[in-house]
């Protein structure tokens, strides 16, 4: 999604009030996207001005310079040992940009990289700044040996006040911290995080 923003909105519009988006996000930490920087709010705020519809060339050259092989397991178990996919050709993801910015073919790539932290940082401030009648109102964090996360948003007329009191409160100390693997005769529900809790 080149205009994330964007794409919600258009989502939201056809939301009724109360209505939920669920979402499955990867992990950055343990997909192709592990040597990559997580998005900021105002990368976001700015494609919403823009309002791209594919992949920019901006994008597409962090996606390809940064693209690396990685093992998901080796990550859950501290070793992540990734590599570059272009480390010995450091021109390609700069002559690719080049080709889509003069009006060539775009490959897919993500646009945008997560941890559940950053993503919930970066779309508490956008839902701030009122582009969204949405409330990011759950997220639950990346399961032990998974490579994604779920968020949950909720179409809400409501203030901007009381929206942010829905969003979840993450630990930033907990932004690089990997949970370990679950009880083995744990038969509890899994954990939700909601508003304050």
């Amino acid at each position: 999604l080149a205009d994330p923003v964007g794409w919600l909105a258009d989502i939201a519009a056809c939301l009724r009030e109360g209505g939920h988006l669920c979402l499955a996000v990867p992990d950055k930490r343990f997909t192709f996207d592990h040597l990559r920087e997580p998005t900021l709010a105002r990368e976001l705020l700015g494609w919403a001005v823009e309002r791209p519809r594919a992949p920019t060339p901006g994008q597409v050259y962090d996606h390809l310079l940064h693209c690396a092989e990685i093992d998901g397991g080796e990550v859950w178990l501290g070793r992540p040992a990734p590599r570059r996919i272009h480390a010995g050709e450091p021109d390609v993801p700069r002559r690719i940009a080049e080709a889509v910015a003069a009006g060539g073919e775009r490959p897919d790539v993500h646009c945008t990289v997560w941890t559940p932290w950053s993503f919930a940082r970066a779309w508490t401030t956008v839902i701030a700044a009122g582009l969204l009648p949405l409330a990011l109102v759950a997220l639950d964090p990346t399961r032990y040996a998974e490579i994604e996360f779920f968020a949950t948003f909720r179409k809400l007329e409501a203030s901007l006040d009381e929206r942010a009191r829905l969003a979840p409160r993450l630990d930033p100390a907990q932004h690089h911290a990997l949970p370990g693997p679950p009880a083995p005769a744990s038969t509890k529900p899994r954990r939700r995080w909601f508003g304050r809790d």
